[in-house]
């Protein structure tokens, strides 16, 4: 037994040498962050040791397998001293075969070990198993093969299902494909990239002024369910804990209400706080919480990478199937995979309404494709941006699949297809912002997304739409150049399904936007609020340094008593001062600089057609100003917001 022990435990530490290799390697400012007092605390801790007994128990598992093929096949040719060292050599080559699995089917591997060893002992990997299955065979132990070749070949797929055919109702279907990141310019530059996506686009009702007033995923996803401006919901910040957001007129809620089955397709939930309580009756995707992050590090294993190619690895890992942020497991067929046997097991009665949102364009641009050559004579574009329009190809080809299943399924016969971007992106050729000086009138870098309302690329989305019947779009292709935000979807979505649309809500509907004389919300010159979100300084800087930009945003959040990250209350009020807050007209933008240095610099009238800007004037920008003050005024608490409002006019 003293033997079985030790093969245990010698096993178990190869099996997560990665992890020790990753925490032994990362900076010590970040491991003494992390708040292991909450963790220790809060309930994340029993998953945490869940999730390493699975291995221990995977470890065990390991070395009673190889127990039983030296035993069978070699016993009686060695003596019983000699069964020790020949389990243990066994058990360490299946560890090997899931590292030299992970680098070959999985087309990258997370170990330390360099790829020419990885080569080496694939080779003798290769030898030995034909050796012990030659043995298994010759001996007769059949019981013996079948369990190498579980433990050996693990990396086969399940086979997808058909799709259940869904029966036609008088309520449209209506599915909302969100895409994280994705900047309207690389359908028009890059189509190689995303010809599905692009092909949809321009055959849909498509448009192309459209624009999130805050450029982070939670925000701007709560911005579509409630038709309301962050100021309104509550969500103007990242992570904000659920139970803060205003959420009486949710539109999931309000269509379950109406006898349609609502879920949410995610595949990572770190970037937002969207779940049931959102109205959503299922949440199709990892589980949601500070394991979420935590495991992202500690997940990233051979073993683990390979076991979550099975369909039991959602029970077993319940933070890591399908989760886009455990880069070498994640495959992205996994995640269609799971949202077509949720469409699979609904009622084929009720009408569906559905938001399923892919995170692969999001940083750090994961997955990559890897098997073509598009970006071979595009020399200009950086590495970043290379990444970026390779993990959009990923999803293009996501997106394909699923529209195929629903057009084949019948899903299609009656619906409506909302395919959007949540916020766009910053890279190197377009990154700015407005600073706090003094003069107003400089203008600085700056990464990312929600981070500057200067650079547009930040809040410009993609938005088109399609109606199907009979599984044919019945949709008119055109492109509407009116400014419009990922607010009007909400208002749009009820009026096709043929609801009422309730007073309070900040969107428009869409489809009566040529028609201003029937759109009595919508002005001659409409304007629209645009702000930030959390402001890590980090992210202003030429090169982008994620552990600075963890280090400054860490101490912001906190676990809450469900177990998931959420920004603190104080620090919620706290951060106010460092957004940036702006109207934007389509032509000129009003912007009021976050603090600096305990200081607010005045207005600014920033020219975006032009690139130029000036100080703002009440006088001079009347309308502007007056528009900017009723979106604004005493919502934030700003003394420097509040002071120039002071005697607005209404908007």
């Amino acid at each position: 037994m003293l033997s079985i022990r030790l093969s245990v435990f010698i096993v178990f530490l190869a099996n997560i040498s990665p992890i020790l290799n990753t925490l032994g390697n990362a900076p010590n400012r970040v491991q003494n962050s992390i708040p292991l007092m909450q963790i220790l605390t809060s309930r994340v801790l029993i998953e945490i040791l869940f999730y390493f007994l699975v291995l221990l128990l995977v470890s065990l598992f390991q070395v009673l397998v190889s127990q039983r093929i030296f035993v069978s096949s070699f016993g009686k040719l060695t003596s019983e001293k000699y069964r020790f060292q020949g389990t243990f050599l066994i058990a360490l080559l299946i560890s090997l075969i899931f590292y030299f699995s992970n680098f070959v089917f999985l087309g990258n591997s997370s170990s330390a070990l360099p790829n020419i060893l990885l080569a080496g002992i694939g080779g003798f990997v290769a030898v030995s198993i034909s050796g012990l299955l030659i043995i298994s065979l010759w001996r007769k132990h059949f019981f013996n093969l079948a369990l190498l070749v579980v433990v050996t070949i693990v990396f086969v797929i399940p086979k997808d299902t058909n799709l259940k055919a869904a029966s036609p109702n008088v309520q449209p279907n209506i599915f909302v494909f969100g895409v994280d990141g994705l900047r309207p310019g690389v359908l028009q530059n890059y189509k190689i990239f995303a010809p599905s996506i692009a092909d949809f686009v321009s055959e849909s009702m498509q448009f192309n002024n459209a624009f999130t007033p805050l450029a982070r995923t939670h925000a701007s996803l709560t911005a579509l369910l409630t038709s309301q401006y962050p100021m309104k919901s509550g969500v103007n910040f990242n992570l904000i804990d659920s139970s803060l957001v205003k959420m009486d007129l949710i539109l999931p809620d309000i269509l379950r209400r109406q006898g349609y089955l609502t879920f949410l397709g995610l595949n990572e939930r770190r970037f937002s706080n969207i779940d049931e309580n959102y109205g959503f009756q299922t949440v199709v995707g990892p589980k949601a919480g500070m394991g979420d992050f935590l495991m992202s590090g500690l997940s990233d294993i051979p073993v683990v990478n390979i076991l979550c190619q099975f369909g039991f690895s959602k029970y077993v890992f319940p933070y890591v199937r399908s989760n886009r942020a455990l880069l070498h497991s994640y495959q992205p067929e996994h995640f269609t995979s799971d949202i077509k046997s949720h469409l699979n097991a609904s009622s084929s009665v009720s009408p569906v309404f559905s938001l399923i949102h892919f995170t692969e364009p999001h940083y750090p641009y994961w997955p990559v494709d890897k098997n073509n050559d598009a970006l071979t004579n595009m020399t200009e574009e950086s590495g970043n941006f290379r990444r970026y329009l390779q993990a959009v190809q990923v999803v293009d080809r996501s997106f394909n699949q699923l529209m195929s299943e629903l057009n084949e399924s019948g899903y299609l016969d009656n619906a409506v297809v909302i395919l959007l971007s949540d916020h766009g992106e910053s890279f190197e050729q377009d990154q700015w912002r407005f600073s706090g000086a003094q003069d107003s009138t400089h203008i600085e870098k700056g990464y990312g997304h929600g981070t500057t309302v200067a650079a547009l690329e930040q809040s410009h989305i993609v938005l088109a739409m399609q109606q199907y019947k009979d599984g044919v779009s019945i949709t008119e292709p055109k492109v509407i150049s009116d400014l419009v935000s990922v607010v009007d979807v909400y208002p749009t979505l009820l009026s096709i399904a043929g609801y009422d649309i309730p007073a309070g809500i900040d969107g428009v509907n869409l489809l009566t936007i040529e028609n201003r004389s029937e759109n009595i919300g919508l002005k001659e010159k409409r304007t629209i609020p645009i702000e930030t979100g959390f402001y890590a300084p980090a992210l202003m800087n030429d090169v982008l340094n994620e552990w600075e930009v963890f280090m400054e945003s860490f101490n912001a959040f906190e676990i809450s008593t469900v177990g998931r990250v959420v920004l603190k209350r104080e620090k919620a009020l706290e951060l106010i001062p460092s957004k940036e807050l702006a109207v934007f007209d389509g032509d000129n933008m009003l912007v009021f600089p976050r603090e600096h240095k305990g200081q607010f610099a005045p207005p600014i009238l920033y020219n975006t057609k032009e690139l130029t800007y000036r100080v703002a004037s009440k006088e001079e920008d009347g309308e502007i100003v007056s528009a900017f003050c009723g979106y604004y005024w005493n919502q934030y608490l700003r003394t420097d917001v509040d002071n120039w409002c002071s005697d607005r006019t209404t908007r």
